[in-house]
């Protein structure tokens, strides 16, 4: 009888182990976020006439621009710098810029960001979910914006270790940092 209750903690503990350390896997894997911007099914929907690309070029004849338009209120919005890396791309419904993200010179996405556009204004607002990444794809930091204040942010090191997560608390037009 004592075997028995020995061994089924035992194999509670094992279990216990497992999982734990399956957990700690799984988190890690998803911070690997390798992911560049497929350009192709935009362009296939110009080739098919449903989409209208609109380019603008510099002097030296290099693209800095490419806008794709779907319908009336939708619209892609890329830059290029002058060696013809994807620096940015923008996403717009309607006059509103709804995310942008920024690319690293290899193609990889480099940070996202949620926008809001204000309507009293007419200004486009970092507001919502960020995320920032290294160059290898791996996850750098992610945190929420509001208003284009950071709220809170996490940092992580490219071998995947977290570090504090720092909330902000505003004040009277400044800011404290609370880790």
């Amino acid at each position: 009888m004592k075997i028995r209750g020995y061994s089924d903690k035992l194999i509670t503990l094992f279990a216990l182990i497992l999982i734990s350390l399956s957990c700690k896997e799984n988190v890690k894997l998803t911070r690997y976020q390798p992911y560049k911007f497929e350009i192709r099914p935009l362009d296939s929907l110009v080739k098919l006439g449903q989409v209208i690309l609109d380019e603008t070029f510099r002097p030296d004849s290099t693209l800095q621009e490419q806008r794709y338009y779907l319908g009336d209120t939708v619209k892609f919005q890329l830059t290029y710098n002058k060696s013809g890396y994807l620096l940015n791309v923008s996403k717009f419904v309607g006059p509103e810029e709804v995310w942008t993200e920024n690319y690293w010179p290899n193609g990889q996405r480099m940070s996202h960001f949620d926008k809001m556009l204000d309507p009293t204004t007419g200004g486009s607002y970092f507001h919502g979910p960020y995320k920032a990444y290294y160059e290898s794809g791996w996850l750098k930091e992610q945190g929420e914006y509001k208003l284009d204040q950071p709220v809170w942010v996490v940092n992580f090191t490219e071998d995947g270790t977290s570090g504090d997560t720092i909330v902000y608390v505003y004040q009277d037009g400044g800011f404290e940092s609370n880790k």
